[in-house]
């Protein structure tokens, strides 16, 4: 009789949201020696995807079990912010354990927003996650940016703590940008949703290599800080551009200008409207093959088809 493969217990937080369903799902089909048992908490309303095992209330008393069985705990401290809170709590009250943990906190560029230029005299010039210590929040992302620390100091000995900081997430059924996939779809002229003409750079990355750098950095050493960024800062990926991939791409064509109170007003301004040269320096090192290293404009026929 064959002994039954015993896999990894990792607990991913808010299930049921764009990015924790696509990295339960990864970490479920990732491949590894003996693979990834997942459970987690569920967003409000959500239903059990088939690839999370088990789910765990959100309330301390269910928390601890749970996170001291887990191996690896991945924390959406964007999504999630108060249970991110609640869970570092949890995991800094729990005792030692035998085997090494690793928490991963997915955070978003917004942290970086008022960041200066990497180099005064050069404003091409990107910045890296070696700087993360002189990043500088967006006002409505200083909570993310505490958070941040938070995770980065979770680390203890047996515990690894990492922050993931992503970029605008897209692909799949789509997030942030969903509202503009869904009016190209039914052939509205798209609104440019920035205060600007839409000459801003915003960091993008594809949902599943969001994924393939979290599934990488629980199975390897990484540093305390990795920008998970596509290189589309190379192709000069502004938002006036990403609009128009996708008005070209899914609907007629046609971008207009949106009236002020209505891009101020999208739930996603902060990011729409954040200019920010950034690129990837560890997560190229990670040896994974990007599904789309080159970001949105240049991979928009593939995202469509995801989409659709």
């Amino acid at each position: 009789v064959e002994e039954p493969i015993v896999k990894n217990p990792m607990f991913v937080l808010g299930v049921g949201a764009f990015t924790a369903n696509a990295v339960a799902q990864a970490f479920a089909e990732a491949e590894g020696e003996e693979g990834w048992e997942v459970i987690g908490t569920l967003k409000p309303g959500a239903t059990k995807p088939k690839w999370v095992s088990s789910v765990v209330e959100p309330t301390p008393e269910a928390l601890g079990p749970a996170l001291e069985k887990a191996r690896v705990v991945v924390l959406d401290l964007v999504g999630d912010a108060v249970l991110s809170e609640r869970c570092l709590e949890v995991l800094a009250a729990l005792p030692p354990s035998e085997e090494e943990k690793v928490v991963l906190g997915i955070s978003t560029v917004l942290t970086w927003a008022r960041t200066s230029d990497a180099d005064p005299e050069d404003p091409e010039k990107a910045l890296t996650e070696e700087e993360y210590k002189r990043r500088r929040p967006h006002v409505n992302y200083r909570d993310v940016h505490t958070l941040e620390k938070l995770v980065v100091r979770a680390k203890r000995e047996g515990v690894r703590a990492h922050v993931v900081c992503a970029g605008l997430q897209y692909g799949l059924e789509e997030d942030a940008l969903h509202g503009l996939f869904k009016q190209a779809w039914h052939n509205e002229a798209l609104p440019l949703l920035t205060q600007g003409d839409g000459s801003n750079l915003v960091p993008t990355v594809h949902v599943k290599d969001l994924c393939a750098i979290l599934v990488h950095m629980a199975q390897n050493e990484a540093p305390p800080y990795v920008l998970a960024v596509d290189q589309a800062l190379e192709q000069g990926q502004t938002f006036k551009l990403i609009t128009e991939a996708i008005a070209t791409n899914v609907g007629t064509g046609k971008v207009e200008p949106a009236p002020a109170d209505e891009a101020a007003l999208d739930k996603n301004a902060d990011l729409f409207n954040l200019n920010l040269r950034l690129e990837p320096a560890a997560a190229l090192e990670f040896g994974f093959e990007w599904h789309a290293p080159r970001g949105l404009v240049k991979h928009i026929h593939a995202v469509t088809n995801e989409f659709r």
